[in-house]
């Protein structure tokens, strides 16, 4: 089944929903607006834990999604490169769909919340209990939402995890429910889950619907991997590299596939990669990686201060392991395949034939790669655009790893539910 489809609807986020409007039928039938506060604070305890315990989302996408949806949010062009750069390979054919429900689906709730709060200061007006027209029609859409059809499987990954983890978050959220409910003073106020106290007068409900509508406009913008009215555009189409060693004849190298040769040499060839790169600069715990979102790959954004050999370059490579550069203990000399990625049509890094994002001073680099003859290894010249090996030389080395590919159902979950707990607040 499509990703997609299976994003329809997230059976645990139904859950939520269900408990939430079962207890809205019940009391709006018989209480008063202190009730219809209640409501809001419940489904607040209800989603906060399944955010809480977020997994797929890195800690940089958290923090901008929290800058895009904050009552003072702000989104940029850096911000929204440095969103999608960290989010899992989609093509445009895969996400349009999946932009198309969450958008629904987050306009359904900013509706639904918008109309509640309205209520509660047509109810105060009042003194009793005032639902919007809109408001009891949204009630009506959400018992056919409610009662669809939930196509996530229950075979997927992390679903059985997440079920048995449910019932435990679903009593803690209960406790908290109860713990804010009585601080609850008079039908005036409430303290919320910070421990502020939130005043309900005509000024607070209108402010807040009117960030409600600013912060779903942020949200549209963040969503779209195409920024508004520029060519750059975050869909990409992953590239699997071998990153296995192998030994390579000439015949084998030139063989390779994503790339195109200039001209052929005894030894090698000269070209470039075919690949269409996402690169992204980072500084992770003070050191420089790019990372590349087709490929998957983080590299080094330097390398080595000088060339050294084959031998030399591997021991160099297993000490940045034990010293775990940027928080990983998994670099490697990169396989021929992952190297002649790098090396672009023409020259973009002053005289190299390498994106800017990386360091010039590396202009030559080893591979992991040896050759078919014992004791030779192959090497990338990035100031030629030249593909070679080498029994006895001196390069430098510039050590990447595979950057583990997240699920896209957990990923777009989570997004789901980061949206769902802002604009239910």
């Amino acid at each position: 089944m499509e990703i997609w489809k299976k994003l329809i609807y997230t059976k645990q986020f139904c859950r939520v929903i269900s408990f939430y409007h079962s207890n809205i039928r019940v009391m709006l039938c018989r209480l008063e607006v202190i009730r219809l506060k209640r409501l809001v604070l419940i489904f607040i305890c209800l989603l906060f834990p399944l955010v809480a315990n977020a997994q797929s989302f890195t800690q940089e996408q958290v923090l901008i999604l929290q800058q895009v949806l904050a009552d003072d949010g702000c989104i940029d062009r850096e911000m929204h490169r440095n969103f999608w750069v960290e989010a899992p390979a989609l093509s445009k054919e895969e996400w349009i769909p999946l932009q198309k429900w969450l958008i629904s689906q987050t306009t359904f709730l900013n509706e639904y919340q918008k109309e509640l709060w309205e209520s509660v200061m047509i109810s105060q007006v009042y003194g009793k209990l005032v639902k919007t027209g809109r408001l009891i029609e949204l009630e009506g859409e959400l018992d056919k939402w409610i009662n669809g059809e939930v196509p996530f499987v229950e075979e997927s990954a992390g679903y059985s995890a997440f079920s048995k983890s449910f019932v435990s978050q679903l009593e803690v959220s209960k406790k908290n429910a109860g713990i804010i409910l009585h601080s609850i003073t008079n039908n005036k106020s409430f303290t919320d889950v910070r421990g502020e106290t939130i005043v309900l007068d005509e000024s607070f409900i209108k402010n807040m619907l009117s960030q409600l509508d600013a912060s779903f406009i942020r949200l549209r913008v963040l969503i779209n991997p195409e920024w508004p009215e520029s060519d750059e555009s975050h869909f990409v189409q992953h590239v699997a590299l071998r990153s296995s060693y192998k030994k390579l004849s000439v015949s084998e190298a030139q063989a390779m596939g994503t790339i195109t040769i200039h001209k052929k040499h005894e030894k090698g060839f000269y070209g470039c990669s075919t690949i269409n790169h996402n690169y992204a600069l980072k500084i992770i715990n003070g050191d420089k990686v790019v990372v590349d979102n087709v490929t998957n790959l983080m590299w080094f954004q330097s390398g080595s201060s000088e060339p050294v050999t084959w031998q030399e370059a591997t021991q160099w490579v297993s000490g940045l392991r034990e010293r775990g550069y940027a928080g990983y203990n998994d670099w490697r000399l990169p396989t021929l395949e992952e190297a002649v990625s790098l090396l672009e049509l023409s020259r973009k890094n002053g005289d190299l034939y390498i994106e800017p994002v990386f360091s010039k001073e590396q202009r030559w680099m080893w591979t992991g790669d040896s050759h078919s003859s014992e004791s030779a290894a192959w090497g990338v010249y990035f100031n030629y655009s030249l593909v070679v090996w080498y029994d006895d030389n001196y390069f430098y080395a510039r050590p990447v790893r595979t950057v583990k590919q997240r699920d896209h159902v957990a990923w777009l979950s989570e997004l789901f539910d980061y949206c769902c707990l802002y604009f239910s607040l």
